[in-house]
């Protein structure tokens, strides 16, 4: 009885379709179909569980890095909503099968597509609204740690791998029994374009099916060419498994056919001819001085350069870059440029990683910090750092660090060793020139794998 219930409601959505002036009657069945459709009660499900998954319990180290968030949720997007999808999708074909509806179809001389959409488009639908709902939420709980937007290409590709997906789903469901096509369907996906993106990364093939398992430094930017071949390539090939699942003559036809095969060549050819380099990353590249960005010299001397997206806090930086001169003094090793990685400027450049919000503590943290570590020698220079009495259980690194943190006025680090405690002491009795002479020669002698002298009396 429900099926024939279906079948009525369905045959009579269909036919006031064909009535002329039907459109107010084409949105009210386009929100049937979406009322009525599995996935309008197995999505908001699935949006509730990855609520908990991909924003709940997101890593704490990716929050304010925008193209990381994205790249989270992309990969749980078509790993549980996408592959979802196409079993749903071949369900409903399945259904429609079973009610004898696509027979009432097949009868029409409508595109055979478009009427098959009626299935698909809500299953699709429910789809997409799941993805960018829980996208959105990542997004926002990024936002709250530091205003940084993703680029959108990521997003579209989720969405492109999506559609595929529901296209593959929709032609499981017209070839098969209704039994086996949504496990058919979902295992098939699966293994067909997940696990062999996942574990053949670097083949040429999987690149065609880009479930991007990586975290971006945050150097890094999106090659938004290739991803939009690749979302386009996706996109062409849902389209391609829908004509074949809905047996569409005209878009079996020989022009047809010929320009989605076409298609389908210019938009995969781009992503399987480049030579695999395992240590690059493909879908990604780095930035650099082409990239848009806003740099600052002060007055006293030294340049501040940041990218456009980060041009916001450039008075932070400045505002900490001035505070970090004033604590080094003239130490030799403090950089004369503060710029985002990538960026270059007059040397010692500082490359700084926009990891979170900045604040005029940390940036000014972060020079000072920069200023101490050319003390840490290469390994390759110095297998072993060089001892020295004064020492103590703290690393120099860490006491110079702690000391000029303290000139900053920062909050004061803590210095384990009793022998580090008494050379910071030491180190405050003496002057100011005096102090500086010191670090310049501490600094160096271990950097060259040398102990440094005991700083003078008082």
């Amino acid at each position: 009885m429900k099926a024939r219930a279906v079948t009525a409601s369905r045959q009579q959505t269909y036919v006031a379709d064909r009535a002329p002036g039907s459109q107010a009657a084409v949105w009210r069945g386009a929100v049937t179909e979406l009322r009525r459709s599995t996935a309008s009660r197995v999505f908001p499900l699935l949006v509730a569980g990855l609520w908990f998954f991909a924003v709940v319990h997101m890593p704490v180290d990716i929050l304010g890095q925008g193209n990381n968030v994205v790249l989270y949720v992309h990969v749980a997007g078509i790993i549980i909503i996408g592959i979802t999808a196409s079993a749903i999708a071949a369900w409903e074909v399945t259904r429609a099968r079973r009610t004898g509806f696509v027979e009432l179809e097949r009868s029409s001389s409508r595109n055979r597509s478009r009427l098959l959409l009626r299935t698909t488009a809500p299953v699709l639908a429910w789809a997409w609204l799941a993805y960018l709902a829980v996208q959105g939420a990542a997004l926002v709980r990024s936002l709250s740690v530091r205003a940084h937007l993703p680029n959108p290409t990521v997003i579209l590709l989720t969405l492109a791998f999506i559609t595929a997906l529901v296209g593959w789903g929709a032609l499981c469901g017209s070839l098969l029994p209704a039994p086996v096509a949504p496990f058919v369907a979902a295992g098939a996906a699966y293994l067909g374009a997940v696990v062999q993106s996942v574990y053949s990364y670097n083949s040429a093939v999987a690149r065609l099916f880009p479930v991007l398992q990586e975290r971006w430094d945050p150097a890094m930017k999106p090659n938004v060419v290739r991803l939009l071949m690749a979302s386009l390539w996706l996109v062409l090939l849902g389209v391609a498994l829908h004509s074949l699942a809905a047996r569409d003559r005209r878009m079996l036809l020989k022009t047809p056919a010929i320009a989605l095969m076409a298609g389908l060549t210019l938009a995969g050819a781009p992503l399987v001819t480049p030579p695999v380099t395992p240590s690059e990353s493909f879908y990604g590249k780095s930035r650099d001085d082409s990239d848009p960005h806003t740099c600052q010299d002060l007055p006293a001397g030294g340049r501040v350069c940041l990218y456009a997206a980060d041009a916001g806090w450039l008075p932070t930086f400045v505002a900490g870059y001035e505070n970090a001169r004033e604590a080094a003094g003239e130490l030799q090793t403090f950089p004369r440029t503060v710029a985002g990685e990538g960026l270059t400027g007059p040397a010692p450049v500082m490359a700084y990683v926009m990891l979170e919000r900045p604040t005029l503590d940390r940036v000014t943290a972060a020079i000072l910090d920069y200023t101490a570590a050319p003390i840490s020698p290469a390994p390759e220079t110095c297998p072993s750092p060089p001892s020295s009495s004064l020492i103590g259980e703290d690393d120099l690194s860490h006491v110079i660090q702690v000391f000029l943190h303290d000139r900053a006025g920062l909050p004061a680090g803590r210095l384990f060793g009793e022998r580090s405690r008494l050379l910071r002491e030491r180190l405050e009795q003496l002057d100011r020139p005096t102090q500086n002479h010191w670090l310049e020669q501490a600094i160096s002698a271990y950097a060259h794998c040398r102990a440094p002298k005991s700083p003078p009396e008082p």
